[in-house]
């Protein structure tokens, strides 16, 4: 019996030198805990080659003088060979672009937004270093959406703005779109980094607005204007419009039904501006309210340029060499027919020949007296017959230096 078992016992002996390559009874060799520097504080830790190729999670937190068990470090480079660090961790650093954007609203929802419909949103944030930053590239991640760069050169202390369009008639559905904006910071070396927006909208396939604009272009600033534009909807028989609302108190609009086939509505929106806006551009929102009880409310976007009923340029002359003589012309527009009564020019080197008649152009000659180095700023005022803007004032800049007399 006793030889059956030393028998069978070399038999399981023998096995497990084949199935083991006869390292049965060679040592596990157990890898030191990494040591964490004293000088380390709480936080989050990069991965660091360690002792024999092993690295301290990269997600791990790590508490001020204390070590990490064996049994929390994974293989870094499983191929290579090992070799000692020095144990160092680092807490990695916040990218600098992260710090322009720390308190700037990088997302925007458009909401449920009807097919055709312009959906625009422009992303401002204002360069909080002391460093110019150059805007090189926007790409979108979604086709549903196309990002345009508006400042390209951001000096410190100034606002970048980029625009991001969603597309409403290629796409339908639930979108969204992660626009990336490619920055560099023109330190001595250029250094490049990310901006990451967010945009997402509901394009819905049964609202159709044609066409997709509102956009009054060059309302005078006393006169009132309006646009229509139509909706049509498909699908419940009882849908309705009950109000639109707007968000500019200059801008009324009111929804009128035009016809109603079944589930086949169409609507005709009628969109006013007052006649007391102020001039400048503007871009503002309506709301359509309905009665959908998931849905009841859809922007549309509405902008335009208000202009004055007198239009000039300011006059910036730049550097003039003394005794340059200097005759120019000054174009003042009007949006109906007006005579000029008076010039008014608080600078005694300035003079304005008269100008006479009654005409929605005016082209005035001026002159600048160069004779004495100096900066001139100065404003001029232009006195009209209009009896909604009857004066015009615009700024009257020039630098007269010492040098060779020159006709300009």
């Amino acid at each position: 019996m006793s030889i059956l078992i030393r028998k069978s016992v070399a038999a399981v002996v023998t096995l497990a030198f084949v199935l083991f390559g006869g390292n049965l009874g060679a040592q596990t060799q157990v890898l030191p805990p990494v040591q964490i520097s004293p000088s380390v504080q709480s936080g989050v830790i990069q991965q660091i080659p360690s002792v024999n190729g092993t690295v301290v999670p990269a997600t791990a937190t790590i508490v001020n003088e204390q070590g990490f068990p064996a049994a929390e470090l994974i293989p870094a480079y499983p191929s290579t060979a090992s070799g000692a660090s020095s144990g160092t961790i680092t807490v990695p650093q916040v990218p600098w672009t992260q710090d322009i954007v720390r308190d700037v609203r990088t997302s925007h929802d458009f909401g449920s937004v009807p097919t055709g419909s312009q959906q625009e949103h422009t992303f401002e944030f204002v360069n909080t270093l002391d460093a110019p930053l150059n805007l090189i590239s926007a790409r979108a991640s979604c086709g549903c959406t196309k990002p345009t760069i508006l400042t390209a050169l951001v000096q410190p202390g100034e606002t970048a703005r980029v625009l991001a369009k969603f597309d409403t008639l290629g796409h339908r559905g639930e979108k969204a779109a992660t626009v990336t904006i490619g920055i560099n910071k023109l330190n001595a070396f250029s250094e490049y980094g990310e901006v990451q927006l967010s945009v997402k909208g509901k394009i819905r396939k049964d609202v159709v607005l044609t066409p997709g604009v509102i956009y009054f272009d060059s309302v005078p600033v006393t006169s009132a204007a309006q646009q229509t534009v139509k909706m049509k909807y498909a699908g419940n028989p009882l849908w309705q419009i009950l109000r639109i609302e707007s968000t500019n108190a200059n801008i009324k609009a009111e929804a009128q039904e035009l016809k109603r086939e079944g589930g086949r509505i169409t609507y005709e929106l009628i969109v006013k501006l007052s006649g007391s806006q102020p001039t400048g551009s503007f871009a503002d929102e309506l709301f359509v309210i309905t009665n959908d009880k998931l849905v009841n409310k859809m922007p549309i976007s509405v902008s335009g340029r208000v202009k004055a009923n007198l239009e000039a340029a300011p006059i910036q002359l730049g550097t003039i060499k003394q005794g340059a003589k200097i005759e120019k012309r000054f174009v003042i527009r009007g949006q109906r027919p007006f005579e000029i009564l008076e010039v008014r020019v608080g600078n005694k080197f300035i003079s304005f020949a008269p100008s006479t008649g009654k005409k929605s152009i005016h082209v005035l000659t001026y002159s600048l007296d160069t004779s004495t180095v100096g900066q001139i700023n100065d404003t001029i005022t232009v006195v009209t017959s209009d009896p909604d803007n009857s004066e015009k004032t615009v700024d009257f800049s020039a630098e007269i230096i010492a040098g060779e007399s020159v006709q300009q």
